[in-house]
């Protein structure tokens, strides 16, 4: 096996955005590893024809601040361009030859099927390209002034099928820190969605340079058009953020890699500002807030267009699913707590958090503008209606002319046991329990509706399903059973669960499909145990989906736990997401109301 190793000096010890170089501000100097590797399948027989071939232009900081400072620097270049397994390396040759022996590894892993394909096919009859490998990589520094260092990784990886895959990664450090930067680090809080309305409309902007076409046209390019958000794959230079969206991110691998450049002119308002400053010393920016929207321009929403409402970071929101449009309800300046509407005309009932005690509202939705009124201050504090377990917000129910709002919590139920009950017409409240409850609407709190129509053919189609990231050692030979949970509006479609485990609360995901049993739906990530449960809207159920993060920790170092407000779309049950980080939601059961 022959090596060829090439070291090069680069020198790029540039110091600020301005070009003048600063003496003894974060200066950096580069070295190059630069490496060309022929990799035999197999090593004992030197004339196989196989072989895989590694390439590698490695760029790296050889000097920066203290010793101490240089290894942390070194290691964020080693982990984002070789691999978290070569984070620790002791030095760049080190780094190198740990990532080149691990690619030697994984190639020879295949040797095996060689050998048994050669014994099946003969020597010149083999399809020698499955076995034929290649991977390059490489990375460049893009930008750099005082406080930042800008580069980019490019992957090129191809591993015997129809095509190879590429790849970019980009990285910003902050070199005050010599940590990486996240969106989090530089943006406001809640930037995701209007970053992402630019993203969007860069997207389009960019397709029209190639495409005819309207918008509506240019939008079938991506898998998902109103779910391209902000992917934390972003570069800084003087002039703005450069994002990209690598093949099979937001559309098929023969539409390409995306790249989507944004001014800092055009998202000003979307800057924190004070670390802006740190980043960018020597630039002048100024910070431009967006114009307060008029009277006549918030009045002009017809909220009544809105079928499905939800909390997200105090504030209230509604979504339209047929033109996947969502809007803010901004005529409310409270922190809203949940939410509610009523099936029978258009009044739309909600809860705020009024000098933490909880206060309930009401607006006509029919109305332009949109005018909360007060209804009745409870007097009561908003901390009581979190559970006690998972810190899960209280319910509220709209029943005949009666909201109902869940309270007092108890271990021994895992839930609230009793109901403030607020008469609409006679504006008057009382605290009942689950037997008045009973007794005054006909039916418990929490109870599935009546099977009318034997589905037990249907639940059948659940067999199909992969259920294993459900399936552990604990519930692996727990028998099926099957929950009716109801049908939509017209009754075409039908939801039910499937338990799969029992411990405190039976748990297991939920399943939507059509009523003659086509189109199934597994909606991943969810679970019968939880609070949050599935919503009709028409032919639409509404859900919260959780999974785990990839990227994102929490407060412990553990995976955060991202949760998603999703709907299915009627015409096939395909799921489509609305927004994430919801704490609450509210559906109207038949939309529109006359």
């Amino acid at each position: 096996m022959k090596r060829i190793i090439y070291l090069l000096l680069i020198s790029l010890t540039v110091a600020s955005c301005s070009g003048v170089k600063k003496k003894g501000v974060n200066v950096v100097t580069f070295d190059s590893i630069v490496m060309q590797e022929k990799i035999m399948l197999n090593p004992n027989l030197p004339d196989t024809i196989p072989y895989a071939t590694l390439d590698i232009n490695f760029v790296y900081p050889a000097k920066f601040g203290s010793k101490e400072q240089l290894q942390k620097l070194q290691s964020i270049f080693y982990e984002n361009v070789l691999g978290e397994f070569c984070t620790n390396a002791s030095s760049p040759n080190s780094a190198i030859a740990s990532y080149m022996n691990g690619y030697v590894d994984m190639y020879r892993e295949i040797s095996s099927d060689f050998d048994e394909m050669l014994i099946e096919y003969g020597k010149h009859n083999l399809p020698y390209h499955r076995f034929s490998y290649y991977r390059s990589i490489s990375n460049n520094i893009i930008y750099k002034n005082e406080s930042l260092l800008s580069f980019s990784t490019h992957y090129t990886d191809y591993q015997g099928g129809a095509h190879g895959i590429y790849i970019q990664e980009n990285i910003t450090v902050n070199l005050n820190t010599i940590e990486k930067i996240q969106e989090t680090d530089i943006f406001i809080p809640n930037y995701k969605e209007p970053l992402a309305q630019v993203i969007r409309k860069k997207l389009l902007e960019n397709l029209r340079e190639i495409y005819d076409g309207d918008d509506e046209y240019l939008k079938q390019y991506f898998f998902e058009f109103n779910n391209i958000y902000p992917n934390n794959n972003f570069l800084f230079d003087d002039k703005g953020l450069n994002y990209v969206y690598n093949v099979y991110e937001i559309a098929p691998y023969a539409s390409g890699m995306f790249e989507v450049f944004i001014p800092y002119s055009e998202i000003t308002h979307l800057l924190n500002m004070e670390i802006f400053a740190e980043l960018f010393p020597d630039m002048e920016l100024k910070e431009v807030t967006e114009e307060p929207k008029t009277a006549e321009e918030i009045h002009s929403v017809n909220y009544n267009e809105f079928p499905i409402a939800y909390i997200k970071n105090d504030k209230l929101y509604f979504f339209n699913p047929e033109n996947h449009t969502i809007v803010e309800f901004e005529e409310e300046t409270e922190q809203v707590f949940n939410c509610v509407y009523s099936d029978q005309d258009a009044m739309f009932y909600y809860t705020v958090s009024q000098n933490e005690n909880l206060v309930i509202k009401q607006v006509d939705l029919s109305v332009m503008p949109a005018q909360p009124k007060l209804l009745f201050n409870l007097n009561k504090p908003t901390k009581e209606f979190y559970s006690e377990t998972y810190g899960e917000k209280a319910k509220l129910k709209f029943i005949k002319d009666n909201l109902l709002l869940e309270c007092d919590f108890s271990w021994d139920s895992y839930n609230f046991i009793k109901f403030y009950n607020y008469s609409v017409k006679d504006n008057t409240v009382d605290k009942i329990n689950w037997k008045q409850f009973h007794n005054k609407f006909g039916c418990l709190p929490y109870y599935l509706p009546d099977e009318t129509t034997d589905y037990s053919s249907i639940y059948k189609k659940a067999d199909q399903l992969d259920l294993s990231e459900y399936i552990d050692e604990y519930n692996k030979d727990f028998e099926k059973e099957y929950y009716f949970e109801g049908t939509s509006a017209d009754g075409s479609k039908i939801i039910f669960a499937i338990m799969i485990g029992m411990g405190d609360l039976p748990h297991g995901p939920y399943c939507v499909l059509n009523a003659d049993g086509e189109k199934i739906q597994l909606l991943d990530g969810t679970d019968m145990g939880s609070s949050f449960k599935p919503l009709w809207c028409n032919n639409n159920v509404v859900y919260i989906r959780s999974y785990k993060s990839e990227t994102e920790k929490n407060q412990w170092g553990d995976a955060k736990i991202i949760e998603e407000l999703c709907y299915t779309q009627a015409t096939d049950n395909s799921i489509k997401r609305i927004d994430q980080d919801v704490d609450y939601y509210a559906t109207r059961t038949k939309h529109p109301i006359k």
